[in-house]
């Protein structure tokens, strides 16, 4: 953005869901990408990346040598959680609900990516990950492996979010576009020596 629109004044603001939504909805903020399910009611939403989940282990995890992981086959007891309030922990509850997962009495938790990923790698258990976590070199300098999901259905959605009452709609679209082609540009495969 900064490379095409030298003159903009982008302002960026990391928090949990609900409260970037609460500024958006208050003025306070014009847009906000959000990792879809939310609730997104009087908001305009525009879809723009679908975010596999995969399975992260230490290396030596009898899972991680398999080249797909079966959800149902997984122990949800072994799996590592972000504490309540992050929309991170319920996507990846959501992305396990089968009638045998109970992940609602998870031992243990973390309150950052970054903590939940030496857990992993203390061998406390495994954890699932969005893509777009990984291709930002989550793992580098770990003893992490990701493995694909079977089926690859097990994803959430990102999407860009403004107030209907927004009147940016035209930077709100420009921006959506930006990122999706950005993130299609980062996800081709590279072809070539």
């Amino acid at each position: 953005l900064k490379l095409e629109y030298p003159d903009l004044k982008l302002y960026l603001k990391e928090d949990f869901s609900e409260r970037i939504l609460d500024q958006l909805n208050s003025g306070e903020l014009d847009f906000a990408l959000i990792a879809l399910p939310y609730d997104t009611s009087g908001l305009t939403v525009r879809e723009l990346i679908t975010d596999e989940f995969w399975f992260v282990a230490r290396q030596d995890n009898p899972k991680a040598k398999q080249r797909e992981i079966i959800i149902k086959n997984i122990n949800p007891a072994e799996l590592l959680l972000l504490e309540e309030g992050h929309c991170l922990r319920d996507h990846t509850i959501q992305a396990c609900q089968t009638n045998t997962f109970n992940l609602d009495n998870s031992k243990m938790s973390a309150t950052s990516l970054f903590t939940l990923l030496q857990m992993v790698d203390g061998n406390l258990g495994f954890t699932l990950l969005p893509e777009i976590v990984i291709r930002a070199g989550a793992l580098v300098g770990t003893n992490l492996v990701a493995r694909p999901i079977e089926k690859r259905n097990v994803s959430r959605k990102i999407a860009l979010v403004m107030r209907q009452s927004g009147t940016r709609s035209k930077d709100f679209e420009l921006l959506a576009d930006v990122i999706t082609e950005e993130h299609r540009r980062n996800t081709q495969p590279k072809v070539g020596g």
